[in-house]
């Protein structure tokens, strides 16, 4: 089967960055569309659902197809859902206009009773969900498309929220523009801009600016204007930074200079008009104008102003060499006027780097690195270091990154260059065997540092000796340190020392004993090192931390169903959405919830339980109607059971869409044309995914079925031997035997 393959990560995901400037306008927006100004605010989710919407029973003049077995589905499911709705039974009527809406979303007009149950039931994000579905926007209320949006917005999908508020415009089309025209365009123009549609940002902002000039038009009266307007040096500039990337220049002009107006700051504009006529063409004039931004020396805009310092030079210079060699005078000049400035120190030094002068890079990134925080000055240092082969000093620098971070923390390009370099490691291993107390003491990260880049260079004996090394000299080793090199350890797939790197720290109490995701990251290690019971130990500490907690919850039965012990993990999983599954306010709770019921369907599978399988799927889609992984195995289960071949067609061909590449979606979709009839289409897909190293069994199982009927039968038993070959290494028996009776087939007259 088609299995959905995820790669189960220790680490933590991060939450992308706050964009300060353009998320402020957002705060001011989202307040007064939920409160302020129209009578959007205040709606309620007060469940008014119409309770005879059915559709019409078909005719029973023909033989039905699987449309019309669908469209009978639809209507029994919607009758079930008014009738748990008369009972003022929500959940389960929920759960039967979900069902309806997918066995025939075209026909059947449930959307909007899906969204006021979820919004009646507190499930926000699910409700989202469905809202972006939705293809009839006469089953929407506008004002809850614009609620939505905001919370799409709060979670980082901004294409979403930007679906949901042109669906919402779709109702204003005739209405007089007002207050709140002006909010839903300033925040379209925002988000627009965002995902870098340029074109369209402008266009919203259009309507903004003309009700800035114009507020009787839109019944603003002062106060609202000034609310629009916001902090209004940032809503002008963001408006300027919109237009100039829509190459409406003169708007854009217009615009910085009222940003300017109202916090004036000539270097600044100086700067934005200095963009404006580079953009233009007029490299002499921007020029100019820059001139005048970098004669203020100020920081104002990191190092940009000296990336668009080369670019005008490279503009007005035909010859690359004299435009580098002016730029780096240029840029010397204005270091010595204002040597603080470590934007231009750092721009300047990887201008040294370009032209390879090393000494004087290695120069100005020392005196960096004094100066600043963050960690661009070593990495500088390193670069200049690595080029010189100045080994020992490389390593100091190197130590000073782990110091400070407590692993060696510096970009993938530079990891792969410092790898990949088997005699710099072996040399950097030689210099950290030499070391004395004396020189441990003067780079403390010495041997960590070297640890690392000896692991990630595969030279396990090395690495394993030095971190030691580095344990032993500390008299207080840090948490970082200790769980950076087991996090390492995981990812280089060394789980057992992994995990006695981690259980060494807790019984050394170098890691606190109420850390749950210790016990948890440890749980996972120890299991996939084979060791079964002690990691159930280590999973059930860190639920007895974290009781509330699906995620730490979860680690005890995905270790009995990796140990494939199925019926206590089972058990597990079903315990855990007992507890579970009512509540929608835990962060991160219902991505937990949702892959334990993939893991229950796949039990079933196994138990050859298809029904119930696919029932624990069908519940996936209910609350993620698009989840991919959940569209394939449900896809490709109805397949292979020779049902609802169509929308099985329907299901697997979405999850190729998201991820074309997916080994697992293209069997699923060469399945389910096969079990279609359409070899000819089959085979293209089952080759594809095929194409690996190491195909799996199955794959090939069903690639040899297609060339079968494709009366290629050698080349059919030549692809089942493949498979029979990687069923016998998996022990699969049933599998093998059945493949290799295949094979043993006559082939037909």
């Amino acid at each position: 089967m088609a299995t959905r393959y995820q790669r189960e990560s220790p680490l933590q995901n991060k939450e992308p960055p706050l964009l300060f400037r353009v998320l402020s306008l957002w705060l001011v927006v989202s307040l007064l569309l939920a409160h302020g100004i129209t009578c959007d605010a205040g709606t309620s989710h007060d469940l008014d659902l119409a309770i005879d919407d059915i559709p019409e029973p078909l005719d029973s003049v023909r033989e039905r197809t699987e449309s019309d077995e669908d469209r009978v589905l639809a209507a029994a499911q919607v009758a079930m859902g008014r009738l748990f709705l008369q009972r003022k039974q929500y959940k389960l009527a929920l759960k039967a206009f979900q069902r309806a809406h997918r066995d025939d979303p075209h026909s059947v007009s449930v959307m909007k009773d899906i969204v006021q149950l979820q919004l009646a039931l507190h499930r926000e994000e699910e409700a989202a969900r469905y809202a972006l579905l939705a293809t009839n926007t006469g089953d929407q209320d506008p004002a809850l498309l614009r609620q939505l949006a905001m919370m799409l917005t709060e979670q980082f999908d901004f294409s979403g929220a930007i679906k949901l508020y042109e669906r919402s415009a779709t109702f204003d089309m005739t209405r007089k523009p007002d207050a709140r025209t002006v909010l839903i365009h300033l925040e379209k123009g925002r988000l627009y801009y965002l995902t870098q549609q340029y074109q369209k940002a402008a266009e919203s902002f259009k309507v903004v600016r003309d009700a800035l000039d114009n507020p009787e038009r839109y019944k603003l009266d002062p106060q609202m204007r000034q609310l629009v307007l916001g902090r209004s040096e940032v809503t002008y500039a963001l408006m300027a930074e919109v237009l100039l990337e829509a190459e409406q220049y003169d708007d854009a002009e217009e615009m910085f200079r009222a940003a300017n107006a109202a916090k004036p700051n000539e270097a600044l504009l100086a700067y934005r008009l200095a963009d404006v006529e580079a953009r233009r063409g007029k490299p002499r004039q921007a020029l100019e104008s820059l001139q005048n931004f970098l004669d203020a020396k100020t920081s104002f805009e990191g190092t940009s102003p000296y990336a668009l310092l080369s670019k005008l030079l490279q503009l007005l210079e035909q010859n690359p060499e004299v435009a580098q060699k002016e730029l780096i005078a240029r840029l010397e000049t204005l270091n010595q006027k204002d040597s603080s400035n470590q934007d231009l120190s750092y721009f300047l030094g990887q201008q040294y780097l370009r032209s390879k002068q090393w000494d004087e890079a290695h120069r100005i990134f020392s005196i960096l690195v004094t100066k600043e925080s963050n960690l661009r000055g070593y990495y500088g240092l390193v670069e200049v270091l690595i080029a010189q082969k100045r080994d020992s000093e490389l390593l100091e620098v190197l130590g000073q990154i782990v110091a400070k971070t407590g692993t060696l923390e510096i970009s993938k390009e530079l990891q792969h260059s410092i790898s990949a370099d088997k005699d710099l490691v072996k040399r950097c291993i030689d210099i950290c065997d030499k070391l004395d107390e004396v020189g441990q003491k003067k780079i403390p990260g010495a041997r960590l540092s070297v640890a690392l880049l000896a692991l990630r260079a595969g030279n396990h004996e090395a690495a394993d000796r030095l971190y030691a090394q580095a344990l032993a000299a500390a008299a207080s080793p840090p948490e970082e340190m200790v769980l950076a090199w087991g996090m390492e350890l995981f990812f280089a797939e060394r789980h057992a020392q992994a995990a006695r790197v981690i259980q060494e720290a807790l019984d050394r109490s170098i890691v606190p004993e109420e850390n749950a995701y210790v016990y948890y990251f440890l749980a996972g290690t120890l299991e996939l090192a084979g060791q079964t019971d002690r990691a159930l130990e280590a999973a059930q500490q860190a639920a007895r931390i974290r009781p509330t907690s699906p995620q730490y919850r979860s680690r005890e039965p995905w270790i009995l169903y990796h140990a494939e012990r199925y019926s206590d993990a089972y058990a597990k999983y079903e315990e855990l959405l007992r507890d579970f599954d009512d509540d929608y306010t835990i962060r991160g709770g219902r991505t937990a919830l949702r892959d334990a019921r993939f893991i229950l369907s796949n039990v079933c599978v196994i138990r050859k339980d298809l029904d119930e399988a696919e029932e624990w799927l069908e519940q996936i889609l209910d609350e993620f109607p698009e989840d991919t992984g959940a569209l394939n195995d449900l896809g490709f289960l109805y397949a292979d059971r020779g049902k609802r071949l169509r929308r099985s067609l329907e299901m697997v061909t979405k999850a190729v869409e998201v991820e074309p590449e997916n080994e697992a979606y293209l069997d699923s979709l060469g399945w389910a044309l096969f079990r279609s009839g359409d070899y000819a289409r089959a085979v293209g897909y089952l080759e594809k995914a095929s194409d690996r190293e190491n195909p799996d069994a199955v794959i090939l199982d069903h690639l040899g079925d297609v060339y079968w009927k494709l009366l290629r039968h050698e080349e059919a038993r030549q692809v089942w031997r493949r498979a029979s070959r990687a069923f016998e290494k998996t022990g699969n028996q049933e599998q093998l035997e059945k493949t290799d009776a295949k094979i043993r087939q006559e082939s037909p007259d």
